[in-house]
Parts: structure tokens; sequence; C-alpha cells
């Protein structure tokens, strides 16, 4: 391999380099959510059933979810303003 093809294919290497991290890391999801006993709740362990269920699917995707318990309205409002990215 000559010297000169070496030196054409380093900016790619060193661009794989720099955006490698970016694309390993975990997606990260924000769930808002109401208190709906037995099914969801932050007094119940795990979040509840429904929540574990949730995250363990999230998991098989490599994902990560995080739970914010909050009245109906707000909720939505959530969503809306892209605080939580879905409501369930």
């Amino acid at each position: 391999m000559e010297a000169n093809s070496i030196w054409q294919w380093l900016p790619l290497f060193f661009c794989l380099w720099v955006a490698a991290p970016a694309y390993s890391e975990e997606p990260h999801f924000e769930l808002s959510t109401l208190e709906w006993p037995p099914y969801i709740s932050p007094s119940i362990k795990n979040d509840g059933y429904v929540a574990k269920l949730v995250t363990q699917a999230f998991e098989l995707g490599n994902g990560n979810v995080n739970y914010t318990f909050l009245p109906w309205a707000r909720a939505l409002l959530s969503v809306k303003k892209a605080c939580g990215y879905c409501f369930y």
C-alpha cells in the first residue's frame, strides 16, 4: 500500500473515531404517566408491573427509560412541550 493512499483515508478514520461515542450511547426515553395502582405507581416495587414490563421492553432495544408521574393534564402538557417524549 502506498503512503499516499494511507493519507487519503486518514480524514475518514478521524471522523469515525470522533463520531463513534455518539452511536455507542444508549438511547434514553422520558415517559410521563399517571398513578394507576396496582398497575403503575412510584409507591410500588419497580414502579409496578406495567412499568417493569415497559422497562424490560426498552432494555431489549438497549434503551434506558425514566418515569415521571404526573396528573393527567400535566402529563399531556409535558408531551406537548417536549418535557416528556410520550405518556401512557
